[in-house]
């Protein structure tokens, strides 16, 4: 490849030019650019292509060049193109000389740098939105160290920025939490899934505080994990004794779920969405109850009405069939008490009917330890209703 090719190839702006701020000579890339053939640009100068004040500054960094003879370099600077477009490039200039040694002008280097500025904007907002966002955020390496915490993890947890970075997550554990939780956490993102869930984590001074959590992996181009990513809302101590009561029935061997009164699943435990044949709890909120009701069965659909227009009625109870996505049916012997007016919500008890015995004994026992468990469902509710209107004064419900 002969010089004029390389000069004319080279994806940047390359020029000489003389004391008088006019092109000597300048290759392919830089006569594109301002809209010109290659002669046509040669022997005007900046101040006859770009607006005066672009122009002004860049013949002022050219005689800075020529009169001190040292290079000027990574110098950041506008430039506007025929059609008005504005982009930036970083140019570097040194001395142009004859065979005598003398300078005679500069030779100018500009690399257009404007999307690699669009994407560094780009990162320093997310970066920014990321630090000064209401939730804790943590980033870790695959191996756990922490790369990253925003502004809500130091307040929240006492540590300061440079305390915990290279560090483990582990430094916030209570203890609080089983051993099999964070390893269906591990087990979860290394995966390439993401994993939902609540954590019980350890203040530097000691302090135990609730989160609720969403853990991400995060992948490069060719889709493998390079980093992990928490983001979680700090739960007040209502709605932790809330979040902690739903964990008891979480893992409870009875159907326990909370509907609304257009019958939506608000909330169900896991074990009510394994017998429909679901793998997640998730998968069955949203989804109307009715849907998993033997259609022959009408009974259940009017009590349920009843209680909703009865809200201070006792806790109702029905025999009916519950069918699982592949038709299959499940005999259940429900108890169902309305929550609160506000929300109206009822919440509503299963207990698995597998024999006579069983039933019979079930039912006995469960009736009156439900009535408990629902009343202080009651009171939870009413509580986070009043530990919601203190946070938001101008939005009471």
């Amino acid at each position: 490849m002969d010089v004029k090719t390389l000069f004319d190839n080279i994806p940047s702006l390359l020029f000489y030019k003389d004391k008088e701020n006019k092109f000597i000579k300048v290759n392919q890339q830089t006569a594109e650019f301002y809209g010109l053939e290659i002669e046509e640009l040669e022997g005007t100068s900046c101040y006859d292509m770009l607006p005066e004040e672009q122009a002004r500054k860049i013949h002022m960094d050219d005689l800075e060049v020529i009169d001190t003879a040292r290079p000027k370099i990574n110098i950041l600077e506008p430039l506007t193109k025929k059609d008005g477009i504005i982009r930036w490039f970083r140019t570097n200039k040194i001395p142009l000389t004859n065979d005598k040694g003398d300078i005679i002008g500069i030779i100018g280097f500009a690399t257009d740098v404007t999307d690699d500025m669009e994407i560094q904007k780009e990162l320093f907002i997310t970066k920014k939105a990321i630090a000064q966002a209401p939730s804790t955020v943590v980033i870790t390496t695959v191996n756990g160290e922490i790369t990253f915490v925003n502004d809500k993890f130091t307040r929240v947890t006492g540590y300061n920025y440079k305390e915990v970075i290279g560090k483990n997550p582990k430094i916030l554990k209570s203890g609080k939490m089983t051993t099999e939780k964070y390893q269906d956490l591990w087990e979860t993102i290394s995966s390439g899934n993401i994993w939902r869930g609540e954590f019980i984590n350890r203040t530097k001074v000691g302090d135990l505080y609730w989160e609720l959590a969403t853990v991400s992996p995060v992948l490069d181009e060719a889709g493998q994990i390079t980093h992990y990513i928490k983001v979680a809302e700090v739960l007040s101590e209502m709605r932790a004794s809330i979040l902690n009561m739903w964990n008891i029935l979480e893992y409870s061997n009875y159907y326990i779920l909370i509907i609304d009164s257009t019958l939506n699943i608000v909330l169900c435990n896991q074990i009510f969405a394994r017998v429909l044949g679901f793998k997640e709890s998730l998968d069955v909120i949203g989804t109307k109850f009715s849907d998993y009701i033997s259609k022959d069965d009408k009974y259940i659909f009017n009590s349920l009405q009843e209680l909703l227009s009865k809200p201070n009625s006792e806790m109702s109870e029905f025999l009916s069939e519950l069918v699982d996505k592949d038709g299959h049916k499940h005999m259940v012997k429900w108890f169902n008490s309305f929550i609160n007016s506000d929300t109206q919500w009822t919440f509503c008890f299963g207990v698995p009917v597998k024999d006579d015995k069983f039933y019979s004994e079930s039912v006995d026992s469960m009736r009156e330890r439900y009535k408990d468990i629902i009343s202080i469902h009651r009171n939870l509710i009413h509580g986070l209703k009043e530990d919601y209107n203190k946070e938001n004064p101008k939005k009471k419900v």
